[in-house]
């Protein structure tokens, strides 16, 4: 049995963002994120999964081929001896990832989001969850479209294009910065 496109897609992030070097694991992960999930890649940090985020959408263009979408989630997780040395090491790894996905399909990734991990659908967490301990949680999401019948790594036109944008709190003051690509 082959693979959606869609799961093809998701794996060939994955092989891009190992290439990176910059993680000790990277790995698909399928539903919500929970507690337990994130202590699991905290003993691996900086770790990386990345995963689906609600459905994949579809629908018919005007000349009658399906367009296909769907969202996309990696979640990086890093430990740090201090809360501001996690947070740089977290935010340079979501723009690289951010990067990587841009490179992969120019034109085809928007990204929609690049920062602490608030708008993922993390199950039953906390922020201030003690179990977390010095653990940095920060994702980087993105929607890709494809029309079917076409590459999956195709510019779509009507996919826009957006940031990355790198969005975060630190010590409790809000951190914007526009990520450079």
């Amino acid at each position: 049995m082959s693979a959606s496109p869609i799961s093809a897609l998701r794996d060939a992030h994955l092989a891009a963002i190992a290439g990176l070097g910059r993680f000790k694991t990277v790995e698909k992960h399928h539903g919500k994120f929970t507690v337990d999930d994130l202590k699991r890649m905290g003993g691996s940090a900086p770790a990386l999964k990345v995963g689906f985020q609600g459905r994949a959408s579809g629908g018919m263009r005007s000349d009658r081929r399906l367009r296909l979408g769907a969202d996309f989630v990696a979640v990086i997780v890093c430990r740090a001896g201090n809360r501001d040395q996690g947070d740089d090491e977290a935010l340079d790894l979501s723009v690289d990832v951010a990067g990587s996905v841009a490179a992969l399909s120019p034109g085809a990734a928007g990204i929609s989001d690049c920062g602490l991990a608030e708008a993922v659908e993390i199950d039953a967490i906390d922020a201030d969850d003690a179990a977390l301990g010095r653990l940095v949680i920060v994702a980087v999401t993105w929607r890709h479209g494809f029309t079917a019948g076409t590459s999956i790594y195709a510019a779509a036109p009507d996919t826009p294009v957006v940031g990355p944008r790198v969005t975060t709190t630190i010590n409790d003051q809000p951190y914007d910065k526009e990520a450079e690509a």
